[in-house]
């Protein structure tokens, strides 16, 4: 082993494989060790020179293509887009995520994207096509590349009748993903034509993340009752954890705070972005609109020449605003005609100044993203425990079951 292990060995034929062993652990560390030395000794010769050998590149798994389809059975394809709060496997850095992705108990067709290195929030952005029958769940897999064996970074199995009726769009937990961890997998599946994937947001809708410095980086204003925040700064602490995030929670301009370390008061979250030092915020997403509508609008706008987009707050009735439905309260208007993009509000202004003279004009808005819905819920196995308005009825003594399921309906 002395023999074998010298300086000029370790530096000029392993230098990669040793910073892939110092991210194992156990038994794999040994194992690679040992191979290493056995590689090593294959390059001695007799007098007891090394030949010289370039290191081994990284090499990421290979996507596999789905086979053909049986008979009977259809071609789904599945995205891949990311995953975020991964548990850390390695010892010198950080993990080396890929996933995998095959029909539970079929053992073929497998699906593999590429290797994000170093990172805890990897982008695959992977695409791909599965054979799969009716009644087939499909396993997805987040695993760390090494040299000799890949570790569990969390997996989730997702059911047949959770896609096959219409398809899957969203953020699932995966499971065994560490201790105190909550590592998510986005993951889109076509519904039954196999072509199309369900409609929902590219986003995340809802999120929650954490600073501990000031300033926030941040201009906010009120908006109804919610927090819009009208623009990110370059500096601060949210902008410096917008580098860190990944692309779907990262905080953009347009967005709202929901909360503030649990609260949804308009005023205690103010105090709290004053006084504390430590925030748990919570933002929803904004969505964009663009589309033409007859002018004169009848819109009711703030006044704020300082503002950076125009502010609706109120509708006229009888005018195209109202008869549309495309422009609401509380909406933002960001572009009129060939105003788009990062503008001001007196700009935006004069502009819409001459759209009313047209018949038509083109408008961009932006407003709070609305609350996702996956359809009819079924609540026959609901007790019902309220009665209009006149509160709870009877609250058993010992209930049987822990959790509560809610449904509000709100008639506006």
């Amino acid at each position: 082993w002395l023999k074998l292990a010298r300086p000029k060995l370790f530096w000029s034929l392993h230098r990669h494989t040793l910073r892939q062993i110092g991210r194992q652990s156990g038994l794999s560390a040994l194992l690679s060790l040992l191979a290493m030395f056995a590689c090593c000794a294959a390059h001695e010769d007799e007098s007891g020179k090394i030949e010289e050998v370039e290191a081994m590149p990284e090499v990421a798994p290979k996507p596999v293509e789905a086979p053909a389809v049986q008979p009977g059975n259809k071609a789904l394809k599945v995205k891949i887009a990311y995953a975020r709060g991964l548990r850390n496997a390695d010892w010198t850095s950080k993990s080396d995520p890929y996933c995998e992705c095959e029909v539970v108990g079929k053992g073929s067709g497998k699906l593999t994207t590429a290797m994000v290195s170093d990172s805890l929030d990897p982008v695959w952005d992977f695409e791909g096509a599965v054979d799969c029958a009716e009644g087939d769940s499909l396993s997805f897999k987040v695993l760390d590349k090494d040299m000799v064996s890949s570790d569990s970074l969390g997996s989730i199995t997702i059911p047949a009748a959770a896609f096959q009726e219409e398809g899957f769009d969203g953020e699932v937990l995966l499971e065994q993903g560490g201790s105190g961890l909550k590592p998510y997998l986005r993951v889109s599946i076509t519904g039954p034509d196999g072509k199309t994937y369900p409609q929902g947001m590219a986003k995340s809708d809802e999120f929650t993340f954490s600073i501990k410095s000031k300033p926030l980086g941040l201009r906010m204003e009120k908006n109804g009752t919610i927090i819009r925040i009208n623009q990110v700064l370059d500096t601060g602490a949210v902008p410096e954890y917008n580098k860190k995030a990944a692309p779907a929670y990262r905080v953009e301009s347009g967005d709202y705070v929901s909360a503030v370390n649990g609260s949804f008061d308009y005023a205690t979250i103010i105090k709290l972005v004053k006084e504390e030092s430590k925030l748990d915020i919570s933002v929803r997403k904004h969505v964009k609109e663009t589309f033409e509508i007859e002018t004169p609008l009848g819109v009711d706008l703030k006044d704020d020449k300082d503002a950076v987009d125009l502010y609706v707050k109120g509708i006229q009735t009888g005018k195209h605003a109202e008869s549309s439905g495309k422009i609401k309260v509380f909406d933002h208007i960001i572009g009129v005609d060939s105003v788009q993009g990062p503008t001001t509000a007196a700009r935006l202004s004069e502009e819409l100044e001459k759209a009313n003279r047209a018949p038509k004009t083109k408008l961009t808005i932006s407003r709070l993203a609305p609350c996702p819905s996956s359809g009819p819920v079924d609540v026959s196995s609901i007790t019902r425990m309220a009665k209009d308005d006149l509160g709870l009825l009877p609250q058993p003594e010992q209930p049987k079951a822990n959790t509560a399921v809610v449904q509000i309906y709100v008639r506006s």
